[in-house]
């Protein structure tokens, strides 16, 4: 048997007194959640695409169980959301000419801001930073229970301000702002601060509990048909969707005929009749210059459109963009929506191009000279990848009677299971379209069993058996290279005399990345027994006789870079500087042959193998 404690009668008093005035509220104003769930989805049923009607649990934001009213549309695209934020005694039902356009191109959630529509309707702390803080909160427990990364947010009027306030605090989940007529960004005005009567009268109204929608919940069973007659503003919009404007006068009056929870939330922020406390220009210059912004703006609304150009100007390194509609209103979403939904969709696709070009283009801050050592860089390593795998099995294929020379190698013991090491890599190039996201590129793996008994230790890429019968042959070591230079041409470089074609090869120097790829290369080819820069002035030769365009694919383009030495602003500070710039002009300088040989193959006799050849057929298609 177990003891329920009775809870004291204070707080049984205090909790009827509070539900006996939510009722009594809720009976004057004829106010019910069911009618309003009907009159919204009346609103909501003009909606060409299906949508998603569901309460999205955010938990203790400001009261003990708030939950956010959400409708959802196209949640399957991929490109990133947009968050729309209603303004000041509205609710997502007002949106309902704007939604399909929006979520044409990209997941699209309205919602209504906790404490009004049919969200929950705790009550807000009075202090404004806290009230502000509360609002933001609310909204990122939406984003964090949704399960959204980053998203544009879309905000009218009072929802343009708890968008700029949301990006203050998380910039990171923001891509972009859309600020519809925003409220909140200017200054009480000079000429309001020196009339004492309306401080008095603000003062008096906040003491007695007067809201800003009070006269809304006094006029009672009234309110409907009043607002059906005064803001014919706003009902008289609609008529394409709902020919009766008792609809959306009905839905305006039963999402403020509620308990004033938002309201108490937007008063704590505001002072003397709608000016904020702490307007938001006073802030825009410290919200992160990578968020883009749009204006739109009613050219007939009261609020001030000057605050668009001011942010314009305070954000001079940002994208900040102002558009104005035309005899639009304060509601400019509901009094021309075509032209709305055009900027909003115009917007959305400007951030996406630039977040695409941001993803691809260099940093702006980096040197020239740091972008061509980067570019060389992943050259280096595309061919590094290329000549392990191609120009190993060509090599062998030649060494016959040739015993290769190599660095000393190591076992793994014990034995790993597997051991492997794996290279990978590929170039990718975005395609720069509105809709999709697609990469179009090359990607190159290679995987590498380590050896873990002396028996592995094999020539790559043979079969065992062909190893056991490879014949062992002296080593190659021959150093005299042809100096690509015509008969009648001898000069000095630095001192060192060329005559007869041939010369003993310099100290290798690291002036220029381009020099530092050839060397690498070279290397790579005395590490097999040939004499490598010969062998890479052959390439050199074969690249320009092979005349590689932008038909000729990745690998070509690359190869037509990295072997064309006029491509490359490195400075000629050494004899076989030149000597590669001159190997380039040799196909377009002497006359072809005729006996089926390269111009390229005759003239440097000294390697006998093709580095274009071990890894494309492009000769021996052409010989």
């Amino acid at each position: 048997m177990t003891r329920t404690k009775n809870p004291s009668p204070k707080k049984i008093d205090q909790s009827d007194e509070k539900h006996s005035e939510q009722r009594l509220l809720h009976k004057w104003t004829r106010y019910s959640s069911a009618k309003l769930e009907e009159v919204e989805e009346t609103l909501l049923s003009a909606l060409r695409k299906p949508y998603e009607s569901i309460f999205v649990d955010v938990g203790q934001c400001v009261g003990t169980n708030d939950k956010i009213r959400t409708v959802a549309l196209n949640r399957e695209s991929s490109n990133i959301p947009v968050l729309l934020l209603h303004g000041l005694g509205a609710g997502v039902g007002l949106w309902v000419l704007n939604l399909d356009a929006v979520a044409e191109y990209r997941p699209m959630y309205a919602i209504d801001i906790l404490g009004f529509g049919r969200s929950s309707h705790p009550k807000y702390d009075p202090d404004t930073a806290a009230a502000e803080r509360q609002f933001v909160t609310s909204i990122e427990a939406w984003r964090v229970a949704v399960g959204i990364e980053r998203m544009y947010i879309l905000g009218h009027s009072m929802g343009g301000y708890l968008a700029c306030s949301y990006a203050l605090s998380h910039p990171e989940r923001v891509a972009g702002l859309i600020l519809a007529d925003p409220w909140g960004f200017m200054e009480t005005p000079p000429r309001i601060k020196r009339k004492y009567w309306i401080r008095i009268l603000y003062r008096t109204a906040r003491k007695m509990n007067f809201y800003p929608l009070t006269v809304v919940r006094m006029a009672g069973p009234t309110a409907a048909w009043i607002l059906s007659r005064r803001r014919t503003d706003i009902t008289s919009r609609f008529e394409s969707i709902v020919p009766d404007e008792r609809v959306v006068a009905d839905y305006l009056h039963l999402v403020n005929a509620q308990k004033p929870s938002g309201e108490s939330g937007f008063c704590a922020i505001q002072k003397n009749f709608g000016w904020p406390i702490n307007p938001m220009l006073k802030r825009i210059d410290q919200i992160d210059p990578s968020i883009p912004m749009t204006f739109i703006y009613g050219s007939e609304s009261w609020i001030d459109l000057e605050a668009g150009e001011i942010t314009k100007a305070k954000r001079a390194n940002s994208f900040v963009e102002v558009k104005i509609i035309e005899n639009a209103s304060h509601h400019l979403y509901a009094d021309f929506p075509e032209i709305f939904n055009k900027h909003v969709n115009d917007a959305c696709f400007t951030y996406d191009a630039r977040l695409n070009s941001q993803r691809t283009a260099e940093p702006s801050e980096v040197a020239e000279g740091m972008a061509v050592s980067i570019q060389n860089l992943q050259i280096m390593l595309l061919f590094q990848l290329i000549l392990m795998m191609g120009l190993s099995t060509l090599i062998t294929s030649h060494s016959e009677g040739s015993s290769l020379s190599r660095q000393k190698r190591f076992l793994i013991f014990p034995r790993a299971n597997p051991g492997r090491l794996q290279l990978i890599g590929g170039f990718g190039i975005p395609v720069d379209i509105q809709l999709e996201s697609i990469t179009v590129g090359y990607v190159i793996k290679s995987v590498y069993y380590l050896p873990w008994n002396s028996s592995h230790l094999i020539p790559p890429f043979l079969d065992r058996h062909e190893a056991e019968g490879l014949p062992v042959a002296p080593i190659r070591n021959t150093r005299s290279v042809p100096l690509v230079l015509s008969s009648d041409r001898i000069e000095q470089y630095e001192g060192v005399l060329v005559d007869n074609g041939t010369e003993s090869l310099p100290e290798p120097s690291h002036a220029g990345s381009r020099w530092m790829i050839y060397r690498a290369i070279e290397q790579m080819f005395e590490q097999k027994g040939y004499n490598g820069h010969s062998c890479v002035l052959r390439a050199i030769c074969e690249a320009s006789e092979a005349d590689f365009t932008h038909t000729s694919g990745l690998v070509g383009e690359l190869l037509s870079i990295v072997f064309r030495p006029s491509t490359t602003e490195d400075v000629i500070t050494e004899a076989s500087h030149e000597r590669y710039r001159e190997a380039e002009r040799v196909a377009g300088s002497v006359s072809p042959r005729h006996d089926r040989v390269s111009v390229c193959e005759s003239m440097y006799a000294e390697c006998k193998i093709s580095l274009l050849g071990s890894f494309s057929n492009i000769f021996s298609a052409t010989l």
